[in-house]
């Protein structure tokens, strides 16, 4: 089982994402949490644009005509890749709301942990619980139960008014 919620926004203008995944392995309960963070968000508009951009710049067209696996010129090839693969694929962007996050990194806990945040979509005391420990961690007692819990509180966070604050803040 796979859960996620947003954490805040950092100084550095990056979005960061909690992750947990939990194993039941033979009968030993284990969770893995870590992080993700996105650098920016762009709407569909912007997105299209810059994988026509990607597409036009890049050596990708040039290496299909000289392996013979398309004979259109830059134009048509461009615009039958974005029609068949999408854009979204193209940029690999991740769904906010009506926006889209184009990714950083995953990991970097301690980062996460010591970043100073401008923003914060969870309460402190839910910030310093959920970083109390790092890595894979066998779950024995209330600590599993304390973290399923937060997990469970942002499950219905609201991803339009984040997605907002986020293009908001990323602009200031």
């Amino acid at each position: 089982m796979n859960k996620k919620f947003y954490i805040g926004i950092t100084d550095d203008n990056l979005l960061i994402e909690a992750k947990v995944s939990l194993n039941d392995l033979n009968k030993q309960h284990y969770y893995y949490k870590n992080t993700a963070s996105y650098r920016g968000i762009i709407d569909e508009s912007e997105g299209e644009d810059r994988a026509k951009e990607y597409l036009e710049d890049d050596d990708l067209w040039r290496e299909a005509v000289q392996s013979d696996s398309t004979t259109l010129g830059l134009t048509d090839w461009v615009d039958e890749v974005l029609s068949v693969d999408g854009w979204q694929h193209i940029l690999d962007v991740y769904e906010l709301g009506n926006y889209y996050l184009e990714w950083d990194c995953i990991g970097g806990w301690d980062d996460c942990k010591k970043a100073n945040y401008k923003h914060l979509f969870i309460s402190k005391e839910d910030f310093d619980n959920f970083f109390t420990e790092d890595g894979e961690i066998k779950i024995k007692t209330e600590r599993a139960k304390i973290i399923l819990e937060l997990f469970d509180k942002y499950n219905k966070q609201d991803h339009d008014k984040i997605a907002e604050t986020f293009r908001k803040e990323a602009t200031e």
